[in-house]
């Protein structure tokens, strides 16, 4: 599906990029983040802003994805709230899905709109997963480690730079 949500976008057909995208999130989205930049892009190009911010709020109750988290605190910092909106979103989101995912999301987040608190809060959970064994592999690119191998790093996005320990 995620082949052919990426053919969908580059023929800028708005009607099938949804109708996959809508049948990936409700039967097997494990793969979306591998997809989720094109997509987004695509998305954003294709839909007016209150189409795309309604359809991420119904995405994100369907599949409380961290990249479908991240692109709803994102719209809400840019909101008339602003960043603390977005960011109470995204610690909201950590509770509810915590693992690595969810903090490299909130990383992204405090890069876009910086929190005063932030920086340390993320200093400190990533020295604490960096000193627990976390597995494996290892990022070349950002260090990463994580007890799967990944094609793309979770963290950075780099493709092919998870390395055996």
């Amino acid at each position: 599906q995620g082949l052919l949500l990426q053919v969908a976008c580059l023929k800028r057909d708005q009607a099938q990029v949804r109708a996959l995208l809508d049948r990936m999130l409700t039967g097997n989205p494990r793969g979306l983040w591998l997809i989720w930049d094109a997509v987004r892009d695509c998305l954003i190009e294709m839909m007016p802003l209150a189409e795309w911010e309604k359809w991420l709020v119904e995405a994100y109750a369907r599949y409380p994805a961290s990249e479908l988290a991240l692109e709803r605190a994102i719209l809400l910092a840019q909101g008339a709230e602003g960043a603390q909106a977005g960011w109470d979103f995204m610690l909201e989101h950590a509770r509810k899905q915590p693992g690595v995912h969810a903090l490299v999301a909130m990383e992204a987040f405090v890069d876009r709109y910086p929190q005063s608190c932030a920086g340390e809060i993320l200093a400190v959970v990533r020295a604490v997963l960096d000193d627990a064994d976390m597995g494996r592999y290892i990022c070349s690119n950002c260090g990463l480690r994580t007890s799967k191998v990944h094609w793309q790093c979770p963290r950075c996005s780099q493709w092919g730079q998870i390395d055996i320990l």
